[in-house]
Parts: C-alpha cells; structure tokens; sequence
C-alpha cells in the first residue's frame, strides 16, 4: 500500500514531468487575465458581493466599515460606517437596492445604497458571522458566533425565529435560488435545508460543513469537506454528493460558481484562487495572492473575478475563455448584444418593439392650478409622455386617458381610478392588462395627519379634501385585477414647490420648512417610481424646458437606461438611471432631489429595442 505522502510525491513528480514536456500546457488552460489589484481596506477583506445587476461590487473589511465600488472603472463610490466591530458578511437584497450586513457587534444592518444610511438594525447575543437574504426577498437569515441562525421577515423585520439545533463554527448560511430555502451548515460536517416560508426543515445531506456556494440555477452546492481542505460538489436534486475536489494546503475560505455553473473558484488561506472545471471535475488555473485569501465571487456576467486578501487589497481579474451556453447539440459562444446608443433629444420618441394592445394608460398633468402656482412645463411633460406611453411603452392611443390642467379636476380623478366603476375598472382584462399611470403637478401634505396628496387642477393646497389621497390611488389600483401596475409620479408632497426660478410655500404656517409625509407602502403587484423623496421639491429643468425627473425619465426610456446592453430596460435599471441623473443635477442646480422606488417587482421589463 503506497502512502499518502508517496502517493502525492508520486503525482507531483507526474506533473512536473508533464510540464516539462510540454511547456505550454498551463497556459493552454488558463482562463483568467493576471490580477489588477488596488488597496481597499486597511484590514482584511473579509466579504465582496457584486449587484444583482452587476453594476456594483460590495466589500466589507475588518475595518469596521463596507465600500461600494463601480464595475466600470472599479472606482470607489462611497464608504458605509456604522458598525462597532470587524463586518463579517455581505447579501444584497434582490432587487439591488439595498444591502444587508452582518459583523462582529452583533448586528444586522440593512443600508440604503444610495444614501448609504442604516435603513434598519437589528441586534443579536452574539457576532453574526454570515447574513443572506432569500430570492424572493420576504426572508433573512443570520448564522451567529454562539453557533445559532434567526429568520426574519425581511420586509418588515421584528422579533427573529429561531431555527432548531446548532451550527458549524463559521455558521455561513447559503440560499437556493428559486426557493425560500435557507442552506445551514450542522455540526460534524452536514447541512439542513430549512425553508423559512414554512418554518420547518425539509432535507439535509450528510457530510460537509462551510463556506458553501449554490449555483444560480440551484442544482449545485460547493462546500468545504469538514474534515481536510478539500472541496465538495453537491447535488442539490438529488441530495448526493456528486466529486470531491482536491488541492489547498490550507482552509478554504470562500467558494463562488461562475454564472453558468460550468466553472468554481475557491479562495484559501493558503494564498491561493483556484479554478475548476465543474464539466471535467478539475483544476484548470491557479493564481497565487501575496496574502491569504478571504473571499471570492464572481460577476453576475461572468466575466470578472474579484478576490479579497487579508492586507485589505481587492484583486480583479477578467475571465478569458467565453462563457457557453449549449444549443440543442452544439456548444457555441454567446454573442454580446450590441449597444445602440439612443438620440439624446427627449422630444424626438424612439419606438420601441414592444407591442402591449390590452394595456391601459393613464396621463394627468396640471400646469394650471386655480389656487396654487403654476408647475412650469408640466402640459408639456404630460403631452410629451402621452408620445412615450404609445411609441415606446406600446399602448394603443384609444387606451391612454389624458387630461391637462382644468380638465384634470377631482371629478376626473375619481372617475377614472374608482376600482368598481371607474374608467380602468370597466376596460380592464382580468391577470391580462398591465396598467400604467403618469401625474405630473403638485402634491401635498396633510400637517395633521402626515397624509399625502395628489393635487387635481380644482384643489385648495390648504384643503386636504380637495385634493386626491395618495394610498387611496394605490388602493384604488391594487383593487383592480390588474396583471401589473406601474406607476411615474413627478410631484412633491413637502408642501413646497420647486417647479418656478425659487423654492415656494403651498401651505401657510410651514415658514419654509418642508413636511416630512408619512411614507405609504405599495401592493405587491405595484411598482411606484416617484420624483423625490422626504421633504425634497420636484424641480424643473428650465435648459430643457421639462421637469427634472421627466426629462430623465423620457431619456431613460430611450434606452439610456440599459445598464447591461440587453436592449431591454427594466424597472430597476430606469430606477438607478434616474435617481443617479436627477441627483447629480439637481445638485448643480443648488436642489435636493432623490427619486425613489417602492414595490418588489422591480425587474419587470419596460421597454424592449
């Protein structure tokens, strides 16, 4: 019987005689570029998570701090403080638009990403050393230092669940795409599959033990072997292990499979990145770090690698051998789309491909009101959007209810979003019509009451019954049975407008302090972009003679908004297209102004060219 260390002494001597003889072989197989690195940290890196949409990467360190960075030129964004101790862990929400934390303080920390503020926190016995969020966005989990997980309703999180029986020491808690199914590593080298939507576990697989990676289509689990520093492949179909993977000299730190699952790197802390070929079940590259490693992860297009070591320095490195997907019997390239860059002139409405002939629009835009100012440009906003809900959201003209300033009155707003009778409720298509509305004009507070309000051209700005309450629109909307509802608002309910050459007062007794509106959640099927946030005002855009938020709008539905080249634009990509454009130049503009998003179906697909 041959021993361990003749055993490996044998292969090496193997290896060695193979490379000699052809010394190319290595580089024949190499599939990433040599690494570009650059300081991001003053302590180890210790967690990088790219967006959903891969527009961002994410790193945490033992600083005690979490950076946002750009994948376009890899440019630090911002830095976000908070936690008292060393940040573990990393998960984005869905949807991309905020970020969950876990660190040594013991808590869990949800940030806005653009604000880069705490949105909420929530405080454990002990470090939390791993966080996930599930796919589907209603459940978070934490695997903590005193080796026990909680759940939480994510969207409103309060008192945590429990999960039953003890973790492995590094407690990392994975997630199977798809599902509401959290992945926790036991204790003596197994794992349970328990689904938070349920409460209950509903599986397991016998051996392995953290960090662990799942696939994006859910097949696949990697993980550390509990017992040397090997590396596992599961099948999460079948529950079995599927190959035992072999190579660090040291513990295995991080795991991340590329997006198609063709290929894994694990990251040691042996000071190395290993590549594998998941189809052959072997290593095909291997990049040796200056300092141990603590955490990989991969581009959500598969096309970079970044790594995290422990002197605070994040690597990057571009995949070289194209990604395949497999067509029928063949094995071929995927083409790039290509990137067509649309005309700048927002009064010029390119058509899109998308042809929706049951869906419904609605367009109200008041310019001329009888007891406040007037909003400059919002006739033309509204007019020019009518253009914009045909030609490139594809509506037919018979299906867009359009009404500008005195005939936009209180009688009309009821008229058309009444849920029983209304002008939507007797045209609309059970689960078939998808339903947009656009209001451009004032909004305003209720003092009393927080309220906010949507201002039909008849409306007294002092006389909150005037006005149209705006969660009885969205009660109103979710009423109807709708496939899907998208709302656009370009107005303020701070109590002040911003659409003149100054900031002015609609309420009397605020002297020039915004109201703060009580903040309105939406229905599930709706999704509702808005024009500012707070106590901001809705400004205009006198160069373009257009509101602010409009004129980004109307661009980004040209197809600005296409942040991955796909040609098509997604709630989500007009959401961060906006918000980034009307920021920045309402800042010039000596304004505040932050559009925001509300809703979970953000990934809904606007426009297609």
């Amino acid at each position: 019987m041959i021993g361990r260390a003749a055993f490996v002494g044998i292969l090496s001597a193997l290896y060695l005689t193979v490379m000699m003889q052809s010394p190319d072989a290595f580089a024949q197989t190499r599939v990433l570029t040599d690494p570009v690195g650059w300081r991001g940290h003053d302590a180890a890196v210790t967690a990088v998570a790219f967006s959903p949409d891969g527009q961002w990467i994410a790193s945490a360190s033992m600083d005690r701090t979490i950076k946002l960075w750009s994948t376009d030129r890899f440019h630090g964004l911002g830095t976000f403080r908070g936690h008292a101790g060393p940040v573990w862990s990393l998960s984005w929400s869905p949807g991309g638009l905020s970020l969950v934390s876990g660190s040594e303080d013991g808590s869990v920390k949800i940030w806005d990403i653009f604000s880069r503020r705490v949105r909420r926190s929530l405080q454990v016995s002990s470090p939390v050393l791993s966080v996930a969020v599930s796919s589907d966005g209603q459940h978070m989990a934490a695997g903590t230092g005193e080796r026990s997980v909680h759940v939480w309703n994510y969207r409103s999180p309060g008192r945590a669940e429990t999960v039953p029986g003890p973790t492995d020491l590094m407690a990392a808690i994975g997630t199977i795409p798809g599902t509401t199914t959290f992945i926790i590593p036991r204790p003596g080298a197994g794992f349970s599959l328990w689904d938070a939507a349920l409460g209950e576990p509903v599986g397991a697989l016998d051996g392995g033990s953290s960090p662990m990676a799942v696939s994006n289509d859910g097949r696949w689990l990697a993980s550390g072997s509990g017992k040397d520093e090997s590396i596992r492949l599961w099948d999460l179909t079948n529950r079995k292990l599927a190959a035992t993977l072999n190579a660090h000299t040291g513990l295995v730190s991080s795991l991340a499979f590329s997006p198609d699952a063709r290929r894994l790197v694990s990251g040691s802390w042996d000071s190395t990145v290993r590549v594998w070929d998941l189809v052959g079940k072997q290593q095909v590259d291997t990049f040796r770090e200056d300092y141990p490693v603590w955490t990989v992860a991969f581009s959500p297009d598969g096309q970079w690698l970044v790594a995290g070591t422990d002197n605070g320095i994040l690597t990057r490195r571009r995949v070289e051998a194209a990604m395949v997907v497999s067509s029928g019997g063949l094995t071929i390239d995927r083409p790039l789309s290509t990137l067509v860059v649309p005309d700048g002139n927002v009064d010029r409405v390119r058509v899109s491909k998308v042809h929706r002939p049951n869906a419904l629009g609605v367009i109200l835009g008041i310019e001329d009101y009888r007891y406040a100012p007037d909003v400059t440009f919002a006739r033309k906003d509204a007019a020019r959007m009518r253009e914009y809900f045909a030609k490139a959201l594809g509506l037919k003209e018979n299906n867009i209810y359009f009404r500008t300033d005195r005939d936009a009155t209180q009688g009309e707003f009821r008229k058309v979003f009444d849920p029983d009778q209304g002008w939507l409720a007797k045209r609309i298509d059970p689960d078939e019509t998808d339903i947009f509305v656009y209001y451009v004009g004032h909004g305003k507070p209720d003092i009393a009451t927080g309220d906010s309000y949507l201002m039909p051209a008849d409306s007294d700005p002092d006389y909150p019954a005037t006005g149209y309450r705006l969660d009885e629109l969205y009660h109103s909307l979710e009423r109807l049975p709708a496939r899907q509802v998208t709302v656009m608002l370009d107005a303020c309910f701070s109590g002040r407008t911003g659409r003149g050459t100054q900031v002015e007062m609609l309420l009397e007794g605020t002297r020039g302090i915004g109201v703060a509106p009580r903040r309105i959640e939406v229905g599930e099927r709706l999704v509702v972009l808005t024009a500012s946030a707070g106590n901001q005002v809705s400004s205009s855009y006198p160069e373009k003679s257009h509101g602010l938020f409009t004129y980004f709008l109307m661009r980004g539905l040209k197809g600005e908004a296409d942040a991955n080249q796909d040609r098509a634009v997604t709630m989500h990509e007009l959401y961060t297209y906006v918000r980034l454009q009307v920021t920045s130049q309402a800042g010039r503009l000596d304004r505040e102004q932050t559009p925001e998003l509300r809703g979970d179906d953000i990934h809904r697909v606007i426009v297609r060219y």
